[in-house]
């Protein structure tokens, strides 16, 4: 039996239903094994809704050895797909369903579920007897002298590692900000830190809003001078060919066979003819040329 063939016959057992939200349940015929999930998507196509579109993804998923919990992916490489079973445990309205799952964990207490929600990852749902028997197990357990030298002597290359920042370095980055020499991005690039550890330790010997607000003037002037020199470029050009560019798209002619003429960029000409000619102008134009197509 197919994919295809299964989520057929759950089309036929549930019908409209397979198209909405709600709780439902995994499980196999020869074990007594339990997983409980959600199906919160909404969308105008069913294909894309409800319980048939996650029940889809988890057969995909399943079908290519890369499903999120290893326990159902053991299970269904032992069993086989002719096995599994998909079911609705009840039909619940989107905004409900993280609440009625909660529920359903409480009463059947699914072994299969080991992370509670998608939305809130790491939260492992256990029981309180589990909790204490892995708390028994941890106890007294130490690193050595030894494995605390390896795990230093591996994170000193290590590029995620938090770096210490010094005064020294702050300080040479806020001159560099207030004096319009630089940006915070260049600055924390420089140290070799990443922003969220730059903006921590500078707030806690200066004020970061200044800071902020003398960057962004930076960025705006870096952005005037990027638009000058742009228009500096498209300026420099002869004014016999942008003459002549305006004339040819005046009379009528596209911007492709301007090319040909003038041997310049498509892009490079739409440039020009929009800096160089009015807005009602070229509306009219763009209009003429609408109709000849």
């Amino acid at each position: 039996m197919s994919r295809y063939n299964i989520l057929k016959i759950l089309k036929d057992k549930y019908k409209e239903n397979i198209y909405k939200t709600g709780v439902y349940k995994i499980s196999f015929k020869d074990s007594k094994h339990l997983y409980i999930g959600i199906a919160t998507r909404v969308n105008k196509f069913n294909c894309y809704s409800g319980f048939y579109n996650r029940w889809k993804r988890h057969l995909i998923d399943l079908e290519k050895n890369k499903h999120n919990n290893r326990f159902i992916q053991r299970l269904f490489n032992k069993e086989g797909l002719n096995n599994i079973k998909f079911e609705i445990v009840e039909l619940v309205e989107k905004e409900e369903c993280e609440n009625k799952e909660i529920e359903y964990f409480k009463k059947l207490k699914p072994d299969l579920n080991f992370i509670l929600n998608k939305r809130k990852p790491y939260r492992h749902f256990y029981t309180d007897e589990e909790r204490k028997r892995r708390s028994k197990i941890m106890e007294g357990r130490t690193h050595t002298e030894e494995t605390k030298k390896i795990i230093g002597e591996g994170s000193k290359g290590n590029k995620h590692a938090v770096k210490i920042v010094t005064i020294n370095e702050l300080n040479k980055a806020k001159e560099n900000i207030f004096n319009g020499k630089s940006n915070i991005k260049r600055e924390y690039i420089k140290i070799g830190i990443c922003r969220e550890t730059f903006i921590k330790n500078y707030k806690q010997h200066f004020n970061y809003k200044k800071l902020l607000e003398a960057s962004n003037k930076f960025n705006s002037l870096k952005k005037i001078d990027r638009n000058n020199k742009r228009k500096g470029k498209l300026l420099s050009y002869n004014v016999n060919t942008i003459n002549k560019i305006l004339t040819l798209y005046r009379e009528g002619n596209y911007i492709k066979e301007i090319r040909k003429e003038v041997n310049l960029n498509e892009d490079l000409i739409g440039k020009l003819i929009r800096e160089n000619m009015n807005k009602v102008e070229l509306k009219k134009i763009k209009s003429k040329n609408a109709i000849r197509k």
